[in-house]
C-alpha cells in the first residue's frame, strides 16, 4: 500500500466514523448504527492490518551478506 492508499483509506475511516456517531447523535434505529459501526470498524481493521504489515518489513534485522 502507498502512502497515498493509506491516508485516502485514514480519510474514509474518519468518515464512517463521523457517520456512526452523527447516526448516534441523532437516535437512528439500532439497525442504522449498528450497520455504520460494522462500516467503521472495517475500516479500522483495515489500518491495523497495514500498520502491522509495515512494523514487521521495518522491524526485521537489516541482512549482512558482507
Amino acid at each position: 500500500m502507498t502512502a497515498k492508499d493509506f491516508f485516502m483509506l485514514v480519510v474514509q475511516m474518519r468518515q464512517a466514523q463521523k457517520n456512526y456517531f452523527a447516526a448516534r447523535k441523532r437516535q437512528a434505529p439500532y439497525e442504522e448504527c449498528n450497520n455504520l459501526k460494522n462500516i467503521s470498524k472495517g475500516f479500522e481493521r483495515q489500518i491495523d492490518a497495514e500498520i502491522d504489515r509495515v512494523k514487521k518489513l521495518t522491524s526485521e534485522p537489516e541482512l549482512n551478506f558482507g
